[in-house]
């Protein structure tokens, strides 16, 4: 659970955050630790070339770090990495139904190196907790990578960063709790659903909610269904 108090007067979240539906909840919930994770970092197999002349560069490995603070979400594509969520961007808005849902994280890979906002994202995949259709129980779908490269490195190197994504989370999660990491394009939407919250209900579909490169839905389900007692 996150407090929403500080966000209002702090100057480090923009405007549009600061005014959104996230500051007239006195506390943001995540429901992740009901599948068994909690916000954390480790060691990976990802590395990066960092230079120290024009010329030299030695390979520096990645930390992974999974995180569900309404921070790390607000700045997933201002560490690094730009997107259609960057904060001067068209879809930024929908970083308040990220923040907001309590079934939304985010995973990315950082060299350790220092920015305006926190520290650099090498790589990042949203995380999400979503109902399976067939198996009747929640699971865990990693979303498309997105990175600082260009667009050539990216696909070479997408499927090494959704993989770690992948092993990281399934070392860490409840036995039995399935860890999904197929391209979007693979996968059969109406197979799984992301289950409305209070939080969501009211945000408008297009330009409040998260962005959702996998199209799941949104669908309203009784909350003992989820993981056999009272979810968020």
């Amino acid at each position: 659970m996150y407090s929403t108090k500080k966000i209002k007067s702090s100057k480090k979240w923009p405007s549009f955050l600061k005014k959104s539906p996230i500051t007239k909840r006195k506390t943001i919930e995540k429901a992740f630790a009901k599948v068994g994770l909690r916000n954390c970092s480790g060691d990976s197999d990802i590395t990066v070339n960092e230079y120290y002349s024009d010329f030299e560069c030695k390979p520096v490995k990645c930390k992974i770090v999974l995180s569900a603070r309404p921070w790390d979400i607000a700045t997933m594509s201002q560490r690094g990495i730009l997107s259609c969520q960057s904060w001067n961007e068209s879809h930024r808005c929908n970083l308040i139904g990220s923040i907001m849902d309590p079934y939304t994280a985010i995973i990315y890979a950082t060299d350790g190196e220092k920015t305006k906002h926190g520290k650099r994202m090498v790589a990042r995949s949203v995380v999400r907790l979503v109902y399976s259709n067939k198996t009747k129980r929640m699971a865990v779908y990693i979303d498309a990578p997105y990175t600082e490269e260009d667009c050539v490195e990216h696909i070479l190197h997408s499927a090494q960063y959704r993989e770690e994504f992948r092993e990281f989370i399934a070392k860490r999660v409840k036995k039995g709790v399935e860890v999904i990491a197929k391209d979007s394009y693979a996968m059969e939407h109406k197979a799984y659903f992301i289950p409305m919250s209070k939080a969501v209900l009211d945000l408008d579909e297009e330009d409040q909610r998260s962005y959702r490169d996998t199209w799941f839905p949104y669908r309203k389900i009784e909350r003992k269904k989820l993981f056999g007692k009272k979810a968020s």
